[in-house]
């Protein structure tokens, strides 16, 4: 009972993380206390810990401030209330602390200096090669892509990769730091353009790629996107898709590049993929309305990997997506065929019914009670694998319809 009432006293304590937490990108000192652009976390467990709580503060909110060039941090932390340690060993959590891993490269307690911060952006040019510009549909504003080879490390990219970083934690799930001193890595920057006065631009930081060269047979490379993030104020525009566009224009030119793969990819990004691979080869001859009803062939992943350099399992993916929109409903004879392909990839590990039959004569009764249960449980989960596909390439072809 006393337990309880201990427990219930402290209850008011506790802030979840989600809630409490928010960023505020600063272009001018107008937005230092119009903290009406400020965004949240998608989650904070990988600084917070598995409950995603705060403890021993009511009221409270943490503001990180970041210059919208450089990405240079401020910290505040405002509450109403924080637990006073009284020999209960109960006391609150150091939030500094625990944000100093989460910000390696360091931040600012007083917000009063973020002024000197803002002062560091007047000269901030990006990193990198210019590789990709181009004008948003959503807001007319300009906005330009910058490749960076760790292999030259050009000025300044450690800095702005160390501020820029720390997103990940908030925003991609097993999310880990790259270390820039491995030559392999390629860091694709996307930013804001924007005028100033005097003729001048200035540059706001909107997100980022990086991408590993893995060694291939015999003198070859196989790039594997690692992590791509756009910061939520500008999700839903277009830029990924911009920035992954620029990402394979930029590979293919390497003639050691075999194909590019992508390493445990969220289901947006899944989506993206599918998305511009399966606009772009909407394009090539072997993906032609004759050539879809004739069924995978050689010629879609020959003719996708010298264009695009796509691996040979996005380019089946990309085969059933097209076929499937080609059917135009889903029901007739097109649409059957095209399920019944389907089927058969998904059923392709498993053992086939002729093969359980042979076999089942050299098996005991409950050997074979075993096997054919086993085998009605890999019929259900293909239905479910083939219903969770379905619906992800009907979402990819909705959007293919709309562009």
């Amino acid at each position: 009972m006393a337990g309880t009432l201990v427990k219930d006293k402290y209850e008011s304590y506790k802030t979840n993380a989600n809630e409490a937490l928010q960023f505020v990108l600063v272009h001018n000192e107008k937005d230092i206390e119009d903290c009406t652009s400020a965004f949240l976390p998608e989650f904070t467990h990988q600084v917070f810990g598995e409950n995603e709580i705060i403890f021993g503060y009511q009221g409270l909110t943490i503001t990180i401030y970041l210059t919208a060039s450089r990405l240079q941090t401020c910290v505040d932390v405002d509450y109403r209330e924080k637990l006073v340690e009284n020999g209960n060993n109960l006391k609150a959590d150091d939030i500094y602390k625990l944000l100093k891993d989460a910000f390696p490269a360091g931040f600012i307690t007083n917000k009063n200096e973020i002024p000197k911060q803002l002062a560091n952006d007047d000269d901030f040019q990006p990193p990198g090669k210019l590789i990709h510009s181009y004008k948003s549909a959503k807001d007319d504003k300009e906005y330009q892509i910058y490749q960076c080879d760790a292999t030259t490390s050009p000025q300044g990219l450690k800095e702005l990769h160390s501020h820029f970083e720390p997103f990940i934690l908030f925003y991609i799930d097993a999310a880990s730091f790259i270390d820039l001193d491995d030559s392999k890595w390629r860091i694709y920057y996307l930013f804001e353009r924007y005028p100033i006065e005097n003729g001048q631009f200035k540059y706001a930081s909107v997100g980022f790629t990086t991408v590993y060269d893995y060694y291939a047979y015999p003198m070859n490379v196989r790039p594997r996107i690692s992590q791509m993030l756009v910061l939520p104020p500008f999700q839903r525009c277009g830029h990924g898709c911009e920035m992954l566009q620029a990402i394979y224009n930029d590979l293919v030119q390497r003639p050691e590049v075999l194909d590019i793969t992508v390493e445990d990819p969220s289901e947006n990004f899944m989506l993206l993929r599918d998305y511009l691979d399966a606009k772009n080869c909407s394009k090539l001859n072997a993906f032609g309305a004759e050539n879809l009803k004739k069924g995978f062939s050689p010629a879609m992943v020959d003719e996708a990997k010298a264009k695009y350099k796509l691996c040979k399992k996005q380019v089946r993916r990309v085969y059933e997506i097209l076929r499937l929109k080609m059917c135009g409903k889903w029901s007739g004879d097109e649409y059957r065929r095209w399920e019944l392909d389907m089927k058969q990839r998904l059923q392709a590990p498993l053992m086939s019914e002729n093969r359980l039959k042979k076999i089942s004569k050299y098996l005991t009764a409950g050997e074979l009670q075993v096997i054919e249960q086993s085998m009605e449980e890999k019929k259900k989960l293909i239905d479910d694998n083939f219903d969770q596909i379905i619906d992800e390439y009907r979402v990819t072809i909705e959007r293919l319809g709309r562009n």
